[in-house]
């Protein structure tokens, strides 16, 4: 005789993939929690791609609850620090943070029903597609070492968005950018095929890897193996804005862009 069991359980959160250009990410991401064994956590993966999160420690009666919600813990009291690494190598791992419960308004700006999208941004087998402009951005230590973990932020500047990369064990970061116009007007009633860019590199000091030329293969086997510790690069550019001591810039180079192209650039972190 089989026996069935209905256990009905409530979603707790869900997470959506999207990729550096916005086009959503439909390849598994492999999630865990700092701190947390992975079997204290229950995750669904959809066929689009996106995470349901089914089970959390702390959130036990949340997940069962269905007509009224627990009062503990408050919406958003739990922060759920997330290690995410995609199966595709052109996607860069990061951390990202959840907050939990959600708010189970709809009109909440983190509600339940709405999934929390996180960008995922070129990993080290990333390319430019069609006539997306990319810039491929090399930051080095000042005694030239590789750094690992950095930031580049790519700013075209007028209409167009901020874009952003993250550095691997090579200490280099491929930035992919949609939507740049073909041409752009210049003076004296010309047309210019480039577009000039502004690119830094923020660098969280005591979070980033350097690692010398000599032991830029050690560093790509050990990152292939990591599961956790990556960088989480909101974070890093939230702290920047408050201007958080341990967040420091590189000097801005300016580098002309043209839509199916790719261009370089080097930028050196002097540490304060």
């Amino acid at each position: 005789m089989t026996v069935f069991e209905l256990l009905d359980r409530r979603l707790l959160a869900a997470l959506r993939f999207v990729d550096a250009v916005g086009a959503p990410v439909t390849s598994p991401v492999e999630a865990r929690a700092e701190g947390l064994d992975p079997r204290s956590l229950r995750w669904s993966r959809k066929r689009d791609g996106a995470l349901l999160l089914l089970r959390a420690p702390g959130l036990e009666e949340h997940a069962a609850a269905f007509d009224v919600l627990p009062g503990a813990p408050a919406v958003g009291a739990e922060i759920l620090t997330l290690d995410l690494r995609p199966v595709d190598p052109a996607l860069a791992p990061r951390r990202a943070a959840l907050a939990l419960p959600r708010d189970p308004d709809p009109e909440a700006g983190e509600s339940l029903l709405s999934p929390a999208e996180i960008r995922l941004l070129p990993g080290q087998r990333a390319r430019a597609e069609g006539l997306e402009a990319a810039l491929l951005v090399a930051v080095r230590h000042v005694d030239g070492r590789a750094v690992e973990g950095a930031v580049v932020r790519v700013r075209p500047g007028g209409p167009h968005a901020e874009a952003l990369g993250i550095t691997g064990p090579a200490g280099e970061a491929l930035v992919r950018l949609a939507g740049l116009p073909i041409a752009s007007p210049g003076p004296g009633a010309t047309v210019l095929a480039d577009l000039e860019v502004d690119v830094d590199a923020a660098i969280d000091g005591p979070g980033v890897r350097l690692h010398a030329p000599g032991e830029i293969a050690a560093a790509r086997a050990a990152f292939a193996a990591r599961r956790t510790g990556f960088p989480d690069p909101d974070a890093i550019l939230a702290a920047l804005l408050i201007a958080d001591p341990a967040i420091e810039t590189t000097p801005t180079a300016t580098v002309e862009l043209r839509p199916g192209r790719l261009a370089t650039a080097a930028l050196t972190w002097t540490p304060a």
